[in-house]
């Protein structure tokens, strides 16, 4: 047997993005890859009732400004041990939100290149490094 067990196991993304035609693209973009399976939802209500009901979730992708704020949602995933990403057009009030619950979480600011995202869900969730996105993902402590 070569490789580990779960090196090639399909990941699966919770994405959660109020407008719809991103949420479509992404979507369909992250699920051409044959790498991730996702569910998909409009609002961090939604998704916080697709947490409650524990199917496995490896990672979400969560706008920020929505109904259900992201931030919310962020803060209840990483409570039962979810990584999550932030993408977002309001970068420094989604930082500045996260800050506040002192939850150190990637911001991602709209508009972005599809490939820099998935080049980081490969680096949370298969260990690969990052080729030097700082412009892309800022932690909260970022913002002085």
């Amino acid at each position: 047997m070569t490789g580990h067990p779960f090196q090639n196991q399909t990941k699966r993304i919770l994405l959660v993005e109020d407008d719809l035609e991103l949420l479509t693209e992404l979507q369909d973009f992250l699920f051409e890859t044959g790498r991730f399976d996702v569910v998909a939802r409009e609002n961090g209500i939604d998704a916080l009732e697709v947490l409650k009901k524990n199917p496995r979730i490896d990672l979400i992708v969560s706008d920020y400004l929505m109904v259900g704020k992201g931030s919310d949602l962020a803060r209840a995933a990483v409570e039962i041990g979810i990584p999550t990403i932030i993408i977002t057009g309001n970068y420094e009030e989604a930082v500045n939100a996260l800050r506040g619950y002192s939850l150190k979480v990637p911001v991602i600011k709209k508009p972005f290149n599809p490939y820099k995202l998935v080049e980081m869900l490969d680096h949370y969730l298969f260990g690969k490094p990052l080729n030097g996105s700082p412009v892309i993902s800022a932690w909260w402590d970022d913002l002085k």
